[in-house]
């Protein structure tokens, strides 16, 4: 059921601001959580990954209020290839 109620803008950024910085933080970890899982990964591979996460960081830090409200599919820039 819908409530069908408003928040005050200021709020909703500051939700999704406190949600950004947790995701950031558990996006950050991967990394190091990596390392210790599979320990004969080579430093190569952890780069990558370091460097795919920050990619996906930055478009997420990109994106603003009114590109949420537009309506507008997730962009090109999020699809990520896998490499065998």
């Amino acid at each position: 059921m819908t409530r069908r109620e408003l928040a005050p803008v200021v709020v909703i950024e500051e939700v999704l601001a406190k949600a950004g910085n947790k995701v950031g933080g558990i996006l950050d970890a991967i990394p190091g959580a990596i390392r210790r899982r599979v320990p004969g990964l080579p430093a190569e591979a952890l780069t990558h990954i370091a460097s795919e996460i920050a990619r996906v960081r930055n478009l997420a830090a990109a994106i603003s209020l009114t590109d949420l409200l537009d309506d507008k599919s997730a962009p090109d820039e999020l699809d990520v290839e896998i490499e065998a």
